[in-house]
């Protein structure tokens, strides 16, 4: 798959320009060894709307397209309004244009967001083609303050550390524009052994352990509770602090979570197991693709005061198993801070 022209999605959402250049338009966090490069429309020259292009730097074939379209202008205000400018972004990859697509509704930093993957029949089971991707993922995202943005990740798999760490930079997309700014956050520091993680307005932080885990720059700005750390063996963390009052369990959160997992990505969790880790609660799970692709993951969460944190530990190396996640699990600490700290 090549990526497309997304001219016609502008005139579907109805949006109006908002008249800057994209550096002041959008914040992202980058994972270790991506980097931003100059983005070109497919026929050369520049793109139409205000795009930015991020790849992975060790020379891995894949790509993320970002593109503010603009204002929702009165027709793209929520998600409902969302899900119906979704099927408009996703027609160039289905065989009929009336073919169901099964989304996955995703939540951002800044905003809301909607996607789908679609595999490319005619690369499964090919080797690699720079430049030409076997996964599509189109994504349709309502940004605070009204924006409308479009993003394509471009992959070699349906699932695994590449597609996860895109996945991870669409999250974190935020509007950068003029207007008022959300809440900043999270503020990540070090103390002793441990990466300290808070919001502002939350009582509590979470503490990490070192341990070779290296943070995601953020680019532009701080915005968004989101955080996300990884290490040279594959593992990755990453997660939210929310404030304690959305928390309405872990059993309703994975439920919801699972249903977009296996219906927009087409994969089926297995080997799920409830369990208290330590403070924490906490749902393993494991998932298999092709070729004997295993990831393991640990979705967790533990409440402390008025501070939520969600996290998710995930690794695709054979050499770490679960007992190892279940034993970070258990390393991270999430206490109330003292008064002024």
């Amino acid at each position: 798959m090549k990526p497309i022209c997304i001219a016609v999605l502008a005139i579907a959402a109805d949006v109006a320009a908002c008249g800057a250049s994209m550096d002041r338009l959008i914040s992202v966090r980058l994972p270790p060894g991506w980097v931003e490069v100059q983005a070109v429309a497919p026929g050369g020259g520049a793109p139409q709307f205000p795009t930015s292009k991020y790849v992975p730097k060790d020379g891995r074939n894949a790509e993320i397209l970002v593109t503010i379209l603009g204002r929702g202008n009165g027709k793209i205000s929520n998600l409902k309004s969302l899900r119906e400018l979704f099927p408009a972004l996703c027609r160039p990859y289905l065989a009929t244009p009336d073919d169901h697509v099964e989304s996955t509704e995703l939540k951002l930093a800044h905003g809301v967001a909607i996607y789908a993957s679609f595999e490319d029949p005619d690369l499964i089971g090919k080797p690699s083609q720079p430049g030409n991707f076997k996964v599509a993922t189109p994504v349709a995202i309502l940004l605070d303050q009204g924006i409308v943005a479009h993003a394509t990740m471009l992959t070699d798999e349906l699932m695994g550390g590449t597609f996860r760490e895109a996945l991870q930079i669409v999250e974190s997309i935020a509007f950068a524009g003029t207007g008022p700014r959300a809440p900043a956050g999270p503020q990540i520091g070090n103390r002793g052994d441990s990466i300290v993680i808070s919001v502002p307005s939350l009582d509590a932080e979470l503490g990490v352990p070192r341990r070779g885990f290296s943070e995601a720059p953020a680019k532009l700005d701080e915005d968004g509770s989101y955080f996300s750390f990884s290490r040279d063996d594959g593992v990755i963390i990453s997660g939210w602090l929310e404030p304690a009052s959305k928390f309405q369990g872990l059993r309703k959160l994975w439920a919801t979570d699972k249903q977009g997992i296996e219906s927009g990505m087409g994969i089926k969790c297995q080997d799920e197991a409830f369990e208290a880790v330590g403070n924490w609660q906490a749902v393993l799970y494991t998932v298999r693709m092709r070729n004997d692709f295993v990831e393991r993951n640990v979705r967790a969460c533990c409440v402390a005061g008025n501070t939520w944190v969600d996290v998710h530990i995930s690794t695709a190396n054979a050499s770490v198993d679960t007992e190892a996640l279940r034993k970070l699990l258990r390393s991270l600490s999430l206490v109330t801070r003292k008064p002024n700290v």
